[in-house]
């Protein structure tokens, strides 16, 4: 595991190296690289979709983005719908990311939801009723945590499990939730498909991001594409990236 001290000498290297000068209203991603791709980052206050393969580093990318605004006085809240939270501060550590001293000090939060999802799945997924109380319960949670930290990023990882019911009005009621919990900028992420469909959410968000594995008789790769921004011009080409200790995801 990384020191403290050296985690956060890393990270002023690299944050040089990021976003060197950000317009108001726009906020850093934390990934070294993406800033340009993007037209300078993400808009604040609004929804990002993170799409990708199992293992392309979704989790790391999420803790990236948490981390760039603890380092920047701001809170955090990461909620987890797969792994425990004890799981993802352990992954952050073997990356080299200083997950855990940000969470020693109370500068992001990491909330498990599995306790919701149970109780949904036991009482039905796709009864209307239970689905609108659950939902106004997660909305509950996320608001009441959020504005008790002071928080003005949030991360779900992953947000497949918080959408049983896959239909348009759902899904679209489930983004416009998250849009209305202020000046938050959240990041979701959920499994890329391997048929290349369309998520549902796409058509909602402001921004979708693209993480996948590429193979070649050469090499095996990693690319990440910035496929939709809105009320910013983004570079749409598939850029490769690295996962890199102490850095994280690196775009090239």
């Amino acid at each position: 595991m990384v020191e403290c001290a050296d985690a956060a000498a890393a990270y002023s290297r690299i944050r040089a190296r990021i976003e060197p000068a950000l317009t108001e209203g726009i906020i850093s991603t934390g990934v070294q690289g993406l800033g340009p791709l993007l037209g300078g980052g993400f808009v604040e206050g609004r929804t990002y979709l993170l799409l990708g393969a199992v293992s392309a580093g979704k989790t790391t990318f999420a803790i990236q983005f948490l981390l760039d605004g603890a380092h920047r006085g701001q809170r955090g809240l990461l909620l987890t719908t797969w792994e425990s939270p004890a799981d993802i501060v352990a992954h952050a550590d073997r990356v080299g990311l200083d997950l855990r001293e940000q969470v020693t000090r109370g500068n992001i939060i990491i909330l498990n939801a599995t306790p919701m999802l149970d109780e949904l799945r036991r009482k039905g997924f796709t009864d209307p009723a239970h689905y609108d109380s659950y939902l106004t319960r997660v909305f509950g949670e996320l608001s009441s945590h959020a504005s008790r930290l002071n928080a003005t990023r949030i991360a779900i990882d992953t947000v497949t499990p918080l959408m049983p019911i896959r239909k348009y009005d759902e899904v679209r009621m489930f983004i416009s939730g998250l849009d209305r919990l202020g000046r938050v900028t959240t990041l979701i992420t959920e499994e890329l498909g391997l048929d290349g469909d369309t998520a549902l959410e796409e058509y909602f968000v402001s921004g979708v991001i693209v993480l996948r594995k590429r193979s070649t008789e050469e090499e095996t790769f990693r690319t990440l594409q910035v496929q939709k921004q809105r009320q910013a011009p983004h570079d749409p080409a598939p850029h490769r990236y690295t996962i890199e200790r102490g850095a994280g995801i690196v775009v090239q």
